[in-house]
């Protein structure tokens, strides 16, 4: 009697285990992956409503430029690939390489342009 509750016991602990890890296969990980089973139900729930799978190499929307100093330059891009911009009032062109130098240049030409308004003194 004692072995056949045993063998009742270990049974349980199995079929529990096993529904434990059917279950594990429909559900997300506690990391946010999904795993074999709901992809390939993802893929085939596709395949049936004639989606495409979104391809990676999707580029975002360029920023838009929020320094005020832009006002005063005109963007562009120099024979080299790199960006540059021109000074509205007297046409010196800067570096404006926004991971490099930001618009300090910008800035800084802006303040001491001779051509400027702001800056002519009367």
């Amino acid at each position: 009697m004692e072995n056949s509750e045993n063998t009742k016991k270990s049974k349980k602990g199995t079929n529990s285990g096993t529904i434990a890890a059917a279950d594990n296969t429909t559900k997300n990980t506690t990391d946010g992956s999904t795993n074999a089973k709901s992809d390939q139900a993802k893929s085939s729930a596709a395949i049936a409503t004639g989606a495409t799978e979104p391809s990676l190499s999707v580029q975002r929307k360029p920023m838009k430029r929020r320094a005020w100093v832009w006002k005063f330059f005109d963007e562009f891009i120099d024979e080299n690939g790199k960006t540059r911009a021109k000074c509205h009032f007297c046409g010196y062109d800067l570096v404006a390489e926004s991971r490099t130098n930001g618009t300090t240049p910008l800035k800084n030409h802006y303040n001491s342009c001779k051509m400027n308004p702001v800056n002519i003194k009367v």
